[in-house]
């Protein structure tokens, strides 16, 4: 995952940094094509665990708030895959416009991810990771 320092902050003055998952690079998605997608997506999960695990500690010490804009797919496996950590929600508050990729780049990216290329998503929308009290 990659994750940015956002301009906006919450009203008590806490940073917001704004998440996205990092694609691995074009070439290995073609490697991941010879494995069942069910396969390469539940290695994905497992990376994300621990990846949620260390964006957990992060958020507590810097007294951070994590965002994202994304599609529902993701969004689903970001909600099962940070449970214990952080719940996901939806928002309105906060809209990103600019975040769709174009045809281009959501190839590349699912290409990337999975290695197939898998249709690009209508609906992208804002998601809040609010930090689970006591979370593990």
């Amino acid at each position: 995952m990659i994750i940015f320092q956002t301009n906006l902050v919450t009203p008590t003055g806490n940073p917001v940094f704004e998440l996205h998952h990092r694609p691995y690079s074009v070439k290995y998605g073609l490697k991941l094509k010879k494995y069942p997608k069910r396969m390469v997506v539940d290695e994905l999960k497992k990376d994300l665990i621990k990846d949620f695990e260390i964006l957990s500690f992060f958020c507590q010490n810097k007294r951070a708030h994590l965002i994202t804009v994304t599609h529902s797919s993701m969004a689903h496996i970001w909600k099962t895959t940070s449970q214990g950590y952080f719940n996901v929600v939806g928002t309105e508050v906060v809209k990103d416009p600019f975040v769709k990729p174009n045809w281009l780049q959501w190839v590349i990216l699912s290409l990337s991810t999975t290695g197939r290329v898998s249709p690009k998503p209508k609906k992208w929308s804002t998601f809040v990771f609010n930090a689970v009290e006591g979370g593990d």
